[in-house]
């Protein structure tokens, strides 16, 4: 299983997206969703008509960095 970050359109794209994977959030201020879902599937979710743009989700600097000091 992978995590993605989807950036949409509009509401209706949600209800699209579920079909290929598993909604962690959708963010009303920055239109984006988090999904988790398979790579096969992924493919599926990047052509939907309703997705401006999709990016695999991980971990930001800072996150890493503070990990490796603890």
């Amino acid at each position: 299983m992978i995590r993605i970050l989807a950036k949409i359109k509009d509401s209706q794209t949600v209800e699209k997206i579920k079909e290929y994977g598993n909604i962690l959030f959708v963010s009303n201020f920055t239109d984006i969703v988090g999904v988790e879902t398979t790579e096969e599937k992924l493919e599926n979710i990047k052509h939907l008509e309703g997705v401006a743009q999709v990016r695999l989700s991980e971990k930001g600097i800072l996150l890493k960095e503070a990990q490796h000091s603890i």
